[in-house]
């Protein structure tokens, strides 16, 4: 279950707003929105009455308890509607419904961002729109240019990843041979993920091209981390990456053999 702050992000990503900006839609002080979101709190009564009073078609329920759905079914929304019905000119697909909101990110400035776009414009090359069935609605999302081929064949050079922002406070439950982008203070790299945080204070990176070894990537170097959840490629690869779950396999048995009190050869 997502935390409070979560869903209130979620939802103003999904409207194409920042904190910032969504504080001025609803008439509230500079920071009344940003801050919760930014600290993981919650917002008083006030606040909440501004907030579906300007956007009743957001479900009281799901922001409060993250029960059912984050829109009200065929409900639009006075000052600002989250059910976006936009047509697109002649020539170009109709969009309508929900869409999500996808930043595509300046890498060669990134280095030690947090994931939150508030005041950070330099950061932001371009976005553009997918509707929800693409990518549900409601989350914080960025495209990364793939400009290095750590990870070929799977994300060959000059495609995009999109991925999600991952909370700090849900680290513990990053899963295992999932791709991530990891934000440090001094590098952004893609690459496929090994929990280590229980045993090793640190995640572990692994490329799928097998130039590339395996990094150790502390906790308190990470800035922000960002799960893959789609890849824009003319020369996507769906190929099994051998090496890299036989040697997740091998980790595995020598694991085994040492809650056995035995030791591999």
């Amino acid at each position: 279950m997502t935390m409070f702050s979560e869903r209130l992000s979620q939802f103003i990503a999904s409207i194409g707003e920042t904190p910032t900006s969504f504080e001025a839609k609803i008439g509230v002080s500079k920071g009344a929105i940003y801050k919760p979101i930014r600290n993981g709190k919650t917002v008083g009564l006030e606040i909440l009455v501004k907030i579906f009073s300007n956007y009743p078609g957001l479900d009281v329920e799901w922001l409060i308890t993250g029960a059912g759905t984050m829109l009200k079914q065929g409900a639009h929304a006075a000052g600002g509607s989250p059910v976006v019905t936009e047509e697109l000119p002649v020539g170009y697909s109709v969009m309508k419904g929900p869409r999500s909101v996808v930043r595509v990110i300046a890498l060669r400035q990134a280095a030690g961002w947090d994931g939150i776009f508030e005041g950070r414009d330099h950061l932001v090359e371009s976005f553009f729109y997918l509707p929800a069935r693409m990518l549900p609605g409601g989350r914080n999302y960025a495209g990364f240019p793939v400009i290095e081929n750590g990870m070929e064949p799977t994300l060959p050079l000059k495609s995009m990843l999109i991925a999600e922002l991952v909370a700090p406070e849900s680290y513990q439950r990053i899963q295992t041979g999932h791709v991530h982008v990891v934000i440090t203070r001094r590098d952004i790299m893609i690459r496929r993920i090994t929990n280590r945080l229980r045993e090793r204070d640190a995640l572990q990176a692994f490329a799928d091209n097998s130039d590339y070894g395996p990094i150790d990537i502390p906790l308190a170097e990470i800035s922000s981390v960002w799960k893959a959840r789609a890849l824009f490629s003319s020369s996507f690869s769906g190929e099994r990456h051998q090496l890299y779950q036989l040697y997740q396999d091998l980790e595995e048995r020598i694991r085994l053999l040492e809650s056995r009190g035995d030791h591999p050869a």
